[in-house]
C-alpha cells in the first residue's frame, strides 16, 4: 500500500483565491490574479469577472 500526500498545486490555491475574491467582491484581489496569477486559467477568469463586474478591461 502506496500513502501519498497531494498537496495542492499552485493553480489549485490560485482558483481557490480567485473565486473566494470573486465572492467577496475583492476588487483588489481580482485585479492582482488577472495581471499576475501563475496560472493562464485563473488570468482569464479574473480578466473575465473584472469585464463583467466592473466593465474594465484588463490587459497584461
Amino acid at each position: 500500500m502506496n500513502n501519498v500526500i497531494q498537496f495542492p498545486t499552485a493553480a489549485d490555491r490560485e482558483h481557490r483565491h480567485a473565486e473566494r475574491a470573486a465572492d467577496d467582491f475583492d476588487i483588489e484581489t481580482m485585479m492582482q490574479l488577472a495581471c499576475s496569477a501563475k496560472d493562464a486559467t485563473v488570468r482569464a477568469e479574473a480578466a473575465r469577472w473584472m469585464l463583467e463586474v466592473l466593465a474594465v478591461k484588463v490587459s497584461a
